[in-house]
């Protein structure tokens, strides 16, 4: 594990540059509030979690894409209420 400080360009906004590939790599932010650590979260702009939803997985989401995803067309409904959801 390693820890990565924080740079603010602004009060709640920050920015962190890698140079390596991190595909595949899982990260958290420790978030301090009112001089508090809250302890660890994914962060709430986390696109993909690891199993047990506590850490964000770095991906490239079109890579999860099964082939012929890209053409996939849904059935046409005559209504939305004819969705059902098991």
């Amino acid at each position: 594990m390693k820890l990565f400080q924080w740079n603010p360009l602004k009060k709640e906004l920050g920015k962190l540059k890698f140079e390596k590939d991190l595909m595949g790599k899982f990260y958290t932010f420790n978030v301090k509030i009112n001089d508090k650590w809250l302890g660890d979260t994914p962060g709430i702009n986390a696109k993909a979690v690891g199993v047990n939803g506590k850490r964000a997985a770095i991906i490239d989401m079109k890579s999860t894409d099964p082939e012929g995803w890209a053409d996939d067309k849904r059935p046409a409904l005559a209504s939305p209420a004819d969705v059902i959801l098991l």
